[in-house]
């Protein structure tokens, strides 16, 4: 009589999708500080992630503090803010610190997001220099491009993770509790049949 083994796996992992982007976010900022070539494609990556990451945040914030209401999830980030402001007095400044981050960060995503073409004009007036050949080598730039430089993705990151942290604070999630990156558990069940043979 020989026996057959049969096994039934069940895995689960629970999916924090503000961590997950952080992370995504923080690789692309650790890369862009490695390389010349393509840095500003990597910076406007990890600029547009901390975007996700931080919305996410909110999402996060709204399914565990306020399941009742059906709308926050289709709020503007602004509105996600002020209706957090409003329930928990954080009393946010958009204007200042790193809420103004926030809004610039924000504004920048969008016209990513929403990008249309554009026509650059510039005049100047510089002193001619016969020895000189790079007068029409000064690329123009957009204001996303102007905004893409690795200063404002680390001043976004600083900002965004002391506003999730202000936020976090005020509703009574513990600091350690923020971006972990969640678990996956197992478990296996295996079941012996004899062979009727």
């Amino acid at each position: 009589m020989t026996m057959e083994s049969e096994y039934e796996i069940k895995s689960e992992r629970e999916f924090i999708a503000y961590s997950d982007l952080w992370h995504t976010a923080n690789v692309l900022l650790e890369q862009a500080n490695k390389i010349e070539v393509g840095k500003t494609h990597i910076v406007r990556a990890a600029l547009v992630f901390r975007a996700f990451a931080f919305e996410a945040f909110l999402l996060h914030i709204g399914a565990r503090f306020f399941p009742e209401n059906k709308q926050y999830a289709y709020m503007s980030v602004k509105d996600k803010l002020v209706y957090i402001d409003q329930k928990y007095s954080m009393g946010i400044n958009f204007g200042a610190g790193s809420f103004q981050t926030i809004t610039i960060l924000f504004d920048k995503r969008s016209k990513l997001a929403h990008a249309k073409d554009d026509r650059l004009n510039e005049t100047y007036t510089s002193k001619f220099d016969k020895g000189a050949d790079n007068y029409y080598e000064r690329k123009l730039k957009t204001d996303i491009e102007n905004y893409c430089v690795i200063e404002n993705a680390i001043k976004a990151k600083e900002d965004a993770q002391k506003s999730i942290e202000a936020i976090a604070d005020r509703v009574g999630i513990d600091k350690s509790e923020l971006f972990r990156m969640g678990m996956q558990y197992g478990s296996m069940n295996v079941t012996t049949k004899a062979d009727p043979l």
